[in-house]
């Protein structure tokens, strides 16, 4: 008689579990009222700036591909976004980053290069 009861338990906490990941894929689903979007408003989403998707076109939805034309200019439909805004940057550049993308982005934890001197030399 004990184990239905803590059949229970485990049952009404799995379909908690399961409740929680619906209610977060509802609450994402009304962010993304549009159906395409400009890289400007994918970064208003995912907190950064825009000028970061312009300088690393591997942190943008699907590394930038898949893109089309609308109302002429280049967007990004919901689908991709959707699963772009859950991907962290490591995420990203593994999928879609270069060797050299690579290489910068981890380059950030040596130390920084000694400050260039204006002096003129003499001679």
């Amino acid at each position: 008689m004990p184990e239905k009861p803590q059949g229970l338990i485990e049952q009404l906490l799995e379909n908690q579990k399961e409740l929680t990941r619906r209610m977060a894929d509802i609450a994402l689903d009304n962010r993304l009222k549009q159906e395409w979007y400009l890289d400007a408003e994918c970064a208003r989403l995912k907190g950064i700036s825009a000028a970061y998707l312009s300088l690393h076109r591997w942190a943008r939805p699907r590394g930038g591909k898949g893109k089309k034309r609308v109302a002429g200019r280049m967007r990004t439909h919901r689908s991709a976004v959707k699963e772009w805004l859950d991907q962290a940057d490591e995420q990203l550049l593994e999928l879609y980053g270069k060797a050299k993308d690579k290489q910068e982005y981890f380059r950030r934890d040596l130390p920084a290069a000694a400050p260039f001197s204006h002096a003129r030399r003499a001679g």
